[in-house]
């Protein structure tokens, strides 16, 4: 857990020094860091549903039946072989992926495919992150505010589930 909080500080850190380095003129600090809470709460809605996507594929993929997914206020629940939709009030987690194994052949190995599911998905929005540093000088610096939260968030998603 200190790992993963000090790769995301670190990576903060990194998106404000691109933004000091590259953009000129910002009077105020007030905004930019506005701009990165919206890019933060943006990306991390994201994160949650690319991370619980990610499981609902490994789980299809490897014969398991999905009974509930839920990210943030959002849950789909399977009632009757149909998905019914709710809000919900957020929990504990930004998410999870609720399912049971259709049958028990291999059932350790697939389970294990099952769970990273969600880290390979999250990877993928650990290295769109990286990408969207590139962005620095090229967009304006309330845009690369906001892409460059994508990182920070996707490296917490990531190495808070990997290690």
């Amino acid at each position: 857990m200190v790992i993963s909080f000090a790769i995301t500080i670190g990576t903060v850190f990194v998106a404000t020094l691109l933004c000091n380095n590259n953009y000129s003129g910002i009077s105020s600090a007030f905004l930019p860091m506005l701009f990165y809470l919206i890019g933060a709460v943006v990306w991390g809605l994201f994160n949650s549903f690319l991370h619980e996507f990610g499981h609902v594929i490994a789980c299809k993929k490897n014969g398991f039946y999905i009974l509930e997914v839920c990210v943030w206020f959002f849950k789909w629940t399977r009632v009757n072989k149909k998905m019914r939709f709710d809000f919900t009030l957020i929990g504990e987690e930004a998410g999870y992926t609720e399912s049971i194994p259709v049958g028990t052949d291999n059932i350790e190995k697939r389970y294990k495919k099952t769970v990273t599911g969600g880290m390979k998905a999250s990877f993928i929005a650990l290295i769109l992150g990286v990408g969207a540093l590139f962005t620095v000088g090229v967009v304006p610096y309330q845009a690369f505010c906001v892409l460059s939260m994508l990182l920070p968030v996707s490296a917490y998603f990531f190495f808070g589930n990997f290690l």
